[in-house]
């Protein structure tokens, strides 16, 4: 597989975006249990999140992405309407010897904002509204990236990539209050789940996701036992976790058309007029690949506060030929409650 049909299909693989929502706003029930916030002025909960993507495609497999971030979330402000959180970043390391463009990109932009404490806004229950401070945020990320851009010019191929036009890109997706929060993890998972009620023990129901009918499982559990404070392992009666599996379908043809039409944002007129040409390749490699299975793994867990002890998603796209597999994990390193 030439190297253009493997970049195409790269970008293909790493389209999909799946999120499944199996939570119900509900009144409390002795067989449910509801996802609320019990916060504290001064209460902080620090975490590590780790990413990882990587592809497997004929057998190769290639690191794309890996790199943790340390950060602290701590309560400035608790009234009967909601809580005021400030994120305060603390470290981050990319964990591959040879770093690719895009974690280089990550690493550079959290240099220049860790500096900039995100202040987000969460309702009584814990569902985030917004974030305070999102304007400064945007004006300093944005010139940030057009920086980082530039100092990583080696490692862009412009004769490929509109160098223009994926600042653009990035520029529509931090524009906004709403765009920033739909682009931050920490508003995107940590608080997800709050403010809605799940059934113990299984459930399924059916979802859609880009436009494709999704299975969705889901087992909601309590810890019924408890541990001292200070084990790297706590967990007290009452804590508990909701995991979910979803599966879904899609057509192959459909995945490569997604993948083509915003490779054709970001490349040059010259490379974008190969993209029906590479389309051909790409349907010539895999003419026997009908579906495209995408598999996200989920899983929440709770201290009985509210505030989160360990989320992850792992979502897995697989053409038989070539798979793909995106992995973020969220986990508590050390809190401070009142």
């Amino acid at each position: 597989m030439n190297k253009l049909k493997t970049t195409i299909l790269a970008l293909c693989l790493t389209l999909t975006s799946i999120i499944p929502c199996i939570a119900q706003n509900a009144e409390q029930a002795d067989s449910s249990v509801n996802v609320v916030a019990y916060f504290s002025n001064n209460d902080t909960t620090e975490y590590r999140e780790t990413h990882l993507k990587y592809q497997i495609i004929e057998n190769d497999t290639t690191y794309q992405s890996a790199y943790y971030e340390d950060y602290a979330l701590v309560v400035q402000d608790s009234t009967a309407e909601g809580y005021t959180i400030e994120c305060i970043s603390k470290d981050f390391q990319l964990l591959t010897m040879e770093p690719g463009f895009s974690d280089k990109l990550t690493k550079i932009i959290w240099d220049v904002t860790k500096k900039i404490p995100m202040i987000i806004k969460v309702d009584s229950l814990g569902r985030v509204t917004g974030i305070d401070n999102w304007k400064e945020f945007r004006d300093k990320v944005q010139p940030a990236f057009k920086v980082a851009c530039e100092m990583l010019k080696t490692d862009l191929n412009e004769n490929i990539i509109n160098v223009p036009g994926l600042i653009t890109m990035f520029n529509s997706m931090t524009n906004s209050e709403e765009a920033i929060m739909n682009a931050t993890t920490i508003t995107t998972k940590l608080f997800s789940l709050h403010g809605t009620s799940f059934d113990l023990g299984e459930t399924k129901v059916k979802g859609e996701s880009l436009g494709y009918p999704t299975d969705i499982t889901a087992h909601t559990s309590i810890h019924e036992t408890s541990s001292k404070k200070g084990d790297p392992d706590v967990f007290y009666e009452g804590d508990y976790d909701i995991k979910t599996v979803s599966l879904t379908k899609m057509p192959f043809s459909k995945l490569a058309d997604m993948g083509l039409d915003v490779a054709k944002q970001t490349m040059t007129d010259s490379s974008a007029s190969k993209i029906d040409e590479a389309k051909s390749a790409i349907k010539e490699v895999f003419d026997d690949v009908k579906d495209v299975t995408i598999t996200v793994n989920e899983n929440y867990s709770y201290f009985l506060n509210g505030w989160p002890k360990y989320i992850s998603e792992e979502k897995i796209v697989d053409l038989t030929k070539a798979i793909s597999v995106t992995s973020t994990e969220i986990e508590w390193t050390n809190f401070h409650w009142q």
